[in-house]
């Protein structure tokens, strides 16, 4: 397992990127961005968690909490209100153990958060096939369909009326898989469809960011080889995935190497925005154009820690 970051508590906002920011979380302007400020504590620190938005508010799961403990919390944040709210756990298992995960791949399907694979805290910490269902109005949970291999550390996003999961490590938590994967959301008698065949990930690889814009799938840096291979090699590439081609793209690459972005890339505006991660500039903000094929670092939001 690579080193992993510091673990923080603390929850730090661009403000340009919300709309609902407490009046009490009002930074002052620099240049046409606010600045950083903390303006509160998470119920839990973590890493190797996942965090998705929904209806405004923000909904952060598992990952790993200090000494690289496996964490079956979940929490909600309302940045209306600026407070935390403690969620459902994944259920227990029948022996009254729980179900302890990182690594998770995450979708939202509309009122639901799909958790796909991961590492899970069994001993050897076996790579699962298990898919998750939340369900945000219920608080509750329910098993998805398996995943055809046992995958961890790849992507998973929407797009129309399929999930697709991409890449990530093999079940052994070693080396590097391309596969592909398609879930049909209006034809579940199908399965996880194999998409490896005409369009498999390109330059397989772990740790990267997921993220669609404009009905197209994107993935950002992330690192060949995890606990075997070439053990956590950070790399710049950069893919774009057309469904009605099926058909990927090499764009420009990321501004430097850096992995461990998954829940830290996201789309905004017409723009992709990736923050800190492992890698030679932790700190940094990026931020991608499509028009122009065109990655350019945001000094002026250079985040307050690595």
């Amino acid at each position: 397992m690579r080193a992993l970051p510091r673990f923080f508590n603390l929850l730090i906002f661009a403000l340009f990127l919300t709309d609902t920011a407490p009046a009490s979380a009002q930074g002052s302007a620099a240049g046409n961005y606010p600045n950083w400020e903390t303006i509160g504590n998470a119920l839990d620190p973590r890493a190797e968690g996942q965090l998705i938005t929904y209806r405004g508010d923000y909904y952060l799961f598992s990952g790993y909490t200090t000494d690289t403990r496996f964490l079956n919390r979940n929490e909600k944040y309302d940045p209306a209100t600026n407070t935390w709210t403690r969620l459902s756990n994944l259920p227990q298992r029948s022996d009254g153990t729980h179900v302890f995960y990182t690594h998770t791949s995450i979708a939202l399907v509309e009122d639901e958060i799909w958790h796909i694979g991961g590492r899970s805290a069994d001993p050897g910490y076996r790579v699962t096939r298990d898919v998750w269902i939340y369900n945000i109005p219920n608080d509750s949970w329910r098993r998805g369909p398996e995943l055809p291999k046992a995958r961890g550390g790849g992507g998973a996003a929407r797009l129309g009326r399929t999930i697709h999961y991409i890449g990530g490590f093999d079940e052994r938590s070693a080396c590097d898989a391309d596969d592909h994967f398609v879930y049909d959301l209006d034809h579940p008698e199908l399965g996880w469809q194999d998409f490896t065949g005409t369009s498999p990930m390109p330059l397989a690889r772990n740790h990267f960011g997921t993220t669609t814009l404009g009905g197209k799938l994107y993935t950002v840096a992330g690192q060949h080889g995890h606990d075997g291979c070439e053990k956590g090699k950070n790399l710049q590439y950069v893919h774009v995935y057309d469904p009605y081609t099926d058909r990927w793209q090499r764009l420009a690459d990321f501004p430097h190497v850096q992995s461990h972005i998954e829940p830290s890339t996201f789309a905004y505006n017409g723009k992709i925005y990736s923050l800190g991660g492992q890698g030679q500039e932790s700190a940094s903000v990026a931020e991608y154009d499509p028009a122009r094929d065109e990655w350019r670092i945001l000094s002026e939001l250079e985040l307050p820690y690595a």
